[in-house]
C-alpha cells in the first residue's frame, strides 16, 4: 500500500452501514484484510461491531480509522485495540490539510503507538487537497471518491501521488 509497505488486498470494506460484528466477519473470511470505520457511522454503531470482533479478529485487518487525533484514545476504546493502522481524517479543504498543529498532532499519536501511518479522506475538493498534500510531504494515505476519477486534473494528481507513494 504505497510508501507505507502494508499488504492489503485490493477491495476494501468501509464499515458505513455496518451495526452487526457478523457482517465483518465474513468480509475477513472472505480475505479481505482492509477496513474502515468512522465515529460517525451509523451513529457509532459501526465502531461498536468493529470493535466486538476485532476483541479476537484484530490481527488479521489493516485497520483505517476516520477520526482526527484528538479523538484517537476514545475510538481506541471503543474499538478494543491499543492502535490504528491508518489514522485518515475526513479533510475537505486546503485549510485544513494544511492547518496549524495537525503534522504535530499526528506525530504525536504515531509516537505513542497509537497509529502507524497519517492520512485523510476527502470527496469534495479531491484535486486541490491532493496537491497540496503532495507539498506538504508527509501524508502517506489519501481516501478518496471516485467521483472526480474522470477529470484530467484529478487523474494528474493522483498519478502524482502514486508516483510519491501515496
Amino acid at each position: 500500500f504505497g510508501r507505507t509497505g502494508l499488504k492489503v488486498t485490493k477491495i476494501s470494506f468501509g464499515g458505513i452501514l455496518i451495526t452487526e460484528p457478523p457482517v465483518l466477519k465474513r468480509v475477513i473470511e472472505q480475505g479481505i484484510n482492509f477496513v474502515h470505520t468512522a465515529p460517525g457511522y451509523t451513529n457509532g454503531r459501526s465502531m461498536e461491531a468493529f470493535g466486538k470482533l476485532l476483541k479476537t479478529e484484530r490481527k488479521k485487518v489493516i485497520l483505517a480509522l476516520k477520526v482526527m487525533p484528538s479523538g484517537l484514545d476514545k475510538c481506541l476504546k471503543v474499538l478494543n485495540t491499543d492502535y490504528v493502522d491508518i489514522l485518515v481524517p475526513g479533510i475537505h479543504s486546503v485549510d485544513g490539510i494544511q492547518a496549524e498543529g495537525i503534522r504535530e498532532s499526528f506525530e504525536k499519536a504515531k509516537q505513542a503507538g497509537k497509529c502507524g501511518y497519517m492520512g485523510f479522506a476527502d470527496h469534495s475538493d479531491m484535486t486541490n487537497i491532493l496537491n497540496r498534500s503532495l507539498e506538504l510531504g508527509f501524508y502517506d494515505v489519501a481516501l478518496l471518491g471516485y467521483s472526480h476519477s474522470t477529470e484530467p486534473a484529478f487523474l494528474a494528481a493522483a498519478t502524482k501521488a502514486v508516483d510519491a507513494g501515496v
